[in-house]
């Protein structure tokens, strides 16, 4: 009943100020929509078993003032996320990282909205259908990464060069696949040719495709932890995909494929992103859905640094398509059409009972429990225990 009041009150959002472009207590209601994803987020209790690992590894952390070099050297996690959790720990309290990690990403995400569409509670409807929960309850550590990447391409974009390459080292020093983010500014300036960046694109496409095991090739090239954490990836995140797993990655990447094709020769409509950064950024997401499917799983974890990109686009093109093709007394149904419909197509996965876990998968973000009930959900302590996150 929670995550549905939100719904319902974000969906209230976009009718008043996306369709009918009212002004007046905007600022309020975009803090008010913050303040609460940060409230549900930071005074949740066990909830997605990624979640749960930080808890029992933050059992172990020292304080602030007693880290030494071995807690860095010796340690999977990068500098920022121990000193966070470092600092936390002085107040004995995981609840305030993650009411810390909560503000750090959603702030992030909704600057990005802010600087990058015309449409932006459409955004954040989106946002929170398509990957909220996956995104603030599962990858915590580079979802930080994801938001302070987000927040280098609008400088990137207003074209403060020096903040971009800060803002990457932010979110370097918080994942360490982060670390391909400092190649990104090479595809996207303007001193380097389209057609370049394009066959750049598709050659390393098709040698990677041509592997016949590229996490081997890939290791070898790699430090040791870069290895290892591939390895793990690898070995959680392999399966042997069906016919209707191409379909589902094909339909991922169609709309994208669509809107570059529709709108190749004019603007993106809605978009305050400049045009050549964001299509070679929708680029990049295609190229790693497309390598994802057909070759290396685990690169998955780098479509989520892109998938913002996804939502702005298909966003304005929605509107777009709406103004064309729907009486103006039908656009917001429309619109809460358009979003419900991408929610079945990224949470319809959630439904499927999965036979290691013998439960659905939704159960990692529902029901909803909170510090103040600390109730536990049966299905989810067993997927927390068979995932040995605890």
């Amino acid at each position: 009943m929670l995550y549905t009041a939100i719904v319902l009150y974000l969906i209230f959002l976009v009718y008043i100020f996306d369709i009918k472009d009212m002004q007046k207590h905007y600022k309020f209601h975009t803090r008010f929509v913050l303040f609460v994803f940060v409230l549900l987020l930071g005074l949740r209790y066990r909830m997605a078993p990624d979640t749960v690992a930080y808890m029992t590894d933050f059992k172990s952390i020292p304080t602030l003032f007693n880290l030494t070099t071995n807690n860095f050297t010796f340690s999977r996690y990068q500098p920022f996320w121990i000193i966070l959790t470092s600092f936390c720990k002085l107040f004995d309290s995981f609840v305030l990282v993650q009411i810390i990690c909560a503000l750090i990403v959603n702030s992030g995400v909704f600057y990005f909205f802010k600087n990058t569409s015309a449409k932006f509670f459409t955004c954040i409807l989106f946002y929170y259908v398509i990957n909220f929960f996956y995104f603030n309850m599962e990858i915590m550590r580079e979802s930080l990464a994801v938001s302070f990447f987000l927040v280098s391409v609008v400088k990137y974009n207003n074209k403060k060069y020096w903040q971009v390459f800060l803002f990457m080292f932010i979110a370097f020093m918080f994942h360490q696949f982060a670390a391909f983010l400092f190649v990104i500014p090479f595809f996207l300036s303007s001193l380097v040719s389209e057609n370049v960046k394009k066959i750049m694109g598709v050659a390393f496409l098709v040698f990677v495709l041509m592997l016949d095991d590229p996490v081997t090739f890939i290791s070898n090239y790699l430090s040791s932890s870069f290895s290892a954490q591939l390895s793990l990836y690898e070995l959680v995140e392999v399966d042997k995909m069906k016919i209707t797993g191409y379909i589902y990655a094909l339909l991922r990447i169609l709309p994208i494929i669509i809107i570059l094709l529709s709108y190749r020769n004019k603007s993106l409509p809605y978009v305050k992103l400049d045009k050549k950064i964001m299509v070679n950024l929708l680029l990049m997401y295609i190229i790693i859905v497309v390598i994802r499917t057909f070759s290396i799983p685990f690169l998955e974890r780098f479509a989520n640094y892109f998938i913002m990109y996804a939502i702005v686009a298909i966003v304005g093109w929605s509107y777009d398509l709406i103004s064309k093709f729907t009486h103006k007394i039908f656009h917001f149904q429309a619109i809460v059409v358009v979003a419900f419909v991408s929610f079945l197509f990224y949470n319809l996965p959630l439904l499927k009972v999965d036979p290691i876990f013998n439960a659905p998968l939704y159960k990692r973000y529902y029901p909803y429990y909170s510090i103040f009930s600390e109730l536990r959900d049966p299905d989810r302590e067993w997927i927390i225990r068979k995932e040995a996150k605890e």
